[in-house]
């Protein structure tokens, strides 16, 4: 599954953050996990940021979820830096 190799890669090459933007998904699909991966999804996307990141993450519900379904958006920052906001419409 193609997914699963979206987010492997993500692995190998240390990304914290992998966003897929219409996931590739079978009839009755129930989803998807990865053991490296803590993954948020919609209909459209999902975002999937690595559990030994140490990324701090806020999922902004009041920017998605509470009146879009089909939006994320996660504001994520490490200690010391910049917050930077991720949104996947």
């Amino acid at each position: 599954m193609w997914n699963i190799t979206a987010l492997q890669t993500g692995v190998e090459h240390l990304a914290d953050v992998v966003c897929l933007h219409k996931p590739l998904r079978k009839s009755g699909d129930i989803g998807i996990s990865h053991a490296a991966y803590e993954i948020s999804k919609t209909k459209r996307g999902w975002m999937a940021i690595q559990k030994k990141s140490g990324l701090v993450v806020d999922e902004r519900t009041d920017f998605s979820r509470s009146t879009n379904d089909d939006i994320i958006a996660t504001d994520v920052r490490r200690r010391a830096e910049k917050m930077t906001r991720i949104v996947i419409v």
